[in-house]
């Protein structure tokens, strides 16, 4: 394997990409990326051992790997805690328009006494002795009682339009703040984590195999804002979220 080059820039990108799922809390992604481990840092370097270009070369671009995946670490846990967070908030905005429930007049306890206060006045009303005329009567007995349980509905009505108002504000506003999250910071933040890794593994390429073409194109000959550009392009080709 002498002279041979082992693992070329762009593997090594993927790599970084991939490594992270050994943190997964899905059991088979988890076994996915401790076996990765296995299979590229003892065992290919192990492959190697014999050609001392070679295996220093992977031992320094693991370390870039390594470097990577674990700022790619720190990224995510800052992710998830603004994500946990969100997700407070939201559930806290939610548990305060369910309890607004307990104020329906039509809930529970509240209903009973409302029927029972419709009851007691409809009742006290016609068994009151000392109203005489028979129109006012009438108009206690239907009226006022109907007036009272419209007004409850109305109430109920209204209180169900705020609560679900804050409860569709909170679904929005966290799904809102999530995408700016990732978009403005997160996928920001990873892309420039693969950046800096692209460069540092430049160097070691450079340093360990000075005449092994880099990429498809020579970027030997590309101004540092051209070559910025130019890795902007491969990560996005190799980002896959």
């Amino acid at each position: 394997m002498s002279g041979k080059i082992p693992l070329r820039i762009e593997q090594a990108l993927d790599l970084v990409l991939a490594l992270p799922a050994h943190r997964s809390g899905n059991q088979n992604h988890a076994k996915f990326g401790h076996m990765l481990i296995e299979e590229y840092f003892i065992k290919l370097r192990s492959d190697y051992k014999e050609d001392e270009n070679a295996y220093i070369y992977l031992t320094h671009l693991f370390t870039a790997v390594a470097s990577a995946v674990r700022a790619f670490s720190v990224q995510r846990d800052i992710f998830q805690t603004k994500w946990n967070t969100l997700c407070a908030v939201k559930n806290s905005i939610i548990n305060r328009a369910n309890k607004m429930e307990k104020y329906s007049p039509f809930n529970g306890v509240n209903g009973k006494l409302i029927s029972l206060f419709i009851s007691l006045s409809s009742s006290g009303i016609i068994t009151k002795p000392r109203i005489n005329n028979v129109q006012d009567i009438l108009i206690f007995v239907y009226l006022v009682p109907i007036f009272f349980v419209i007004a409850m509905f109305i109430f109920d009505f209204v209180l169900d339009l705020y609560r679900d108002k804050l409860i569709r504000k909170a679904e929005k506003t966290l799904n809102q703040n999530v995408v700016e999250i990732w978009q403005e910071e997160n996928h920001a933040q990873y892309k420039l984590i693969l950046k800096n890794f692209l460069l540092i593994a430049i160097e070691i390429h450079k340093r360990h195999y000075p005449n092994e073409e880099i990429f498809e194109e020579d970027i030997d000959k590309l101004s540092k804002e051209e070559l910025e550009q130019y890795l902007d392009k491969i990560i996005e080709k190799h980002l896959a979220f």
